[in-house]
């Protein structure tokens, strides 16, 4: 990347610097590429709490913030090795788009591997439908600029419910909306074990090729904390 003037550091997830200009962020690309030296053990399948956790977040998400967008980003045949960081980098983007536009980014992700396409991410996420057209334009830029080579069959993106707009009419809808947003979440966390399938009622179970550190991440507005506060905002009005 050319260096624009003016430039400021910031601290991604991972603690690196980031160096900032007024064109957004330079983000590391190459320590990226270079993957990790340490870590912990790879695995080949969410931990049942972080599924546990997660399924939770996506079922508190219909009452918010439907999740209604679901990407897949195919990081290692793109060129990317360390496929947790450039998700997180490319959700900064995507979340500082959002809040430019006075609107709130919701997001569950996680990383699974095969034969294939290698290690790719899966994300469901909440964008307002007024925002759905913008967003799209510049999801391949964020992309190029975490360090992808090419988006051209590496980011995917499709509606969950019939289109864009489904998430907006869910409580007429017949439970249509409710059902694909389950059914999309089940299926990005379908590398767990048999007995969390059994125990939430999944109708897929699998395990994934090798996926080194993190492999599951969620934004903070679907946190336990958040849903324990609106949860007792919902109670104090019911007893009003």
């Amino acid at each position: 990347m050319v260096a624009i003037s003016d430039e400021k550091s910031v601290t991604s997830q991972s603690g690196n610097q980031v160096p900032s200009t007024r064109e957004g962020i330079q983000f590391p690309v190459k320590s990226m590429l270079a993957g990790h030296s340490r870590g912990p053990a790879p695995t080949s399948k969410l931990r049942d709490d972080q599924v546990k956790e997660a399924f939770a977040a996506a079922e508190f998400a219909m009452t918010t913030l439907p999740l209604n967008r679901f990407l897949t980003i195919n990081w290692e045949r793109a060129g990317i090795a360390n496929a947790a960081e450039a998700t997180r980098l490319f959700l900064k983007l995507a979340s500082d788009f959002c809040r430019t536009h006075g609107s709130e980014l919701a997001y569950l992700w996680t990383l699974e591997h095969t034969e294939r396409v290698g290690v790719h991410a899966h994300i469901m996420m909440h964008v307002p439908h007024e925002l759905g057209a913008r967003f799209g334009q510049r999801q391949r830029g964020w992309f190029k600029r975490v360090g992808g080579r090419s988006a051209k069959g590496n980011l995917k993106t499709k509606h969950v419910g019939h289109s864009s707009r489904a998430y907006l009419h869910r409580d007429r809808d017949g439970g249509a909306f409710a059902k694909d947003h389950r059914s999309v979440a089940e299926y990005i966390l379908k590398c767990c074990s048999f007995e969390v399938k059994r125990e939430l009622g999944f109708q897929r179970q699998t395990h994934s090729g090798a996926v080194a550190g993190q492999r599951y991440g969620r934004s903070q507005n679907l946190g336990p904390k958040t849903r324990r506060s609106f949860a007792e905002q919902s109670s104090s009005r019911r007893s009003t």
